[in-house]
């Protein structure tokens, strides 16, 4: 995520028309007054376990995601 992109907040890609190229950072910053940051959803998934999963209390962390078929060959 690059803060500093003119899209950063936005939803740029999607097959739901209505939501492309949706503000989405800028409208709950607006609607809520509150401080809102964007990441992905393995990024959140990562800081949830250094946090409160597994690696809590931990120095560090590694969070793998397999999203896909995981094929393992001879």
């Amino acid at each position: 995520m690059n803060r500093q992109s003119p899209t950063y907040g936005f939803i740029t890609t999607t097959p739901k028309l209505s939501w492309r190229h949706y503000n989405f950072v800028g409208a709950l910053k607006e609607k809520f007054s509150v401080p809102v940051a964007w990441t992905t959803d393995v990024n959140v998934a990562g800081y949830g376990e250094y946090k409160l999963g597994n690696a809590k209390g931990t120095e560090s962390c590694l969070y793998l995601r397999a999203s896909a078929k995981i094929k393992i060959y001879p």
